[in-house]
């Protein structure tokens, strides 16, 4: 999979081309084209590899069982997909939104959320450690049964939000708005709420 990184070919266009194509975002011409050759690519191979896929949306992506290694998705939609079972590893994925995806079994590491949206999305079972989701905005999320250790949810607005049984060892919720979040069974006295470190 050609992953080289590469600037755009458009004239004196100075940002880097996207991942599968000779244009970045803004000078892309036929975006449905663009995602088709991305959603050929991620259903052929389970490993992806450096790939720089920003503002894009993905419907109905399955990448289950799959090993997503320092990709950037920055500014992208993510709709009803599956990452179950995956691995993500040094990724970024600020400022994208997530909706009804199902991330249960996860190893997600030194992955990156910061100004996310997450509406209805599952992360139970998961091994979620040192993420970021500061500032996100999360409504209707489950962590139940996950290992959150030393994630951050800095000045994140969480509703609705279930961290049932987990590990938050280490975990910052400091300046974060929590509305009805569950953290029973969750040794969350060894988070850090408040801003007096």
């Amino acid at each position: 999979m050609d992953t080289e990184k590469k600037l755009c070919a458009a004239h004196e266009c100075s940002a880097l081309s996207l991942s599968f194509s000779d244009y970045c975002a803004v000078h892309m011409e036929d975006k449905c084209a663009h995602f088709e050759k991305v959603r050929e690519q991620l259903s052929s191979f389970t490993d992806h590899n450096d790939l720089f896929l920003i503002d894009i949306d993905f419907d109905n992506i399955n990448l289950e069982g799959h090993r997503v290694m320092d990709c950037r998705f920055d500014y992208s939609v993510f709709r009803n997909c599956s990452f179950e079972k995956s691995v993500l590893q040094g990724g970024f994925f600020q400022n994208s939104r997530f909706e009804q995806c199902r991330f249960t079994g996860c190893e997600i590491r030194y992955t990156v959320f910061a100004g996310a949206t997450f509406t209805n999305c599952d992360f139970s079972g998961s091994d979620i450690l040192h993420s970021n989701f500061n500032g996100i905005t999360g409504q209707d999320l489950n962590f139940s049964d996950s290992d959150l250790y030393y994630s951050s949810f800095v000045m994140a607005n969480l509703e609705n939000v279930r961290f049932i049984d987990c590990n938050l060892k280490k975990v910052n919720y400091v300046r974060s708005i929590r509305e009805n979040v569950n953290f029973k069974y969750s040794n969350y006295e060894e988070a850090v709420f408040a801003a007096d470190l």
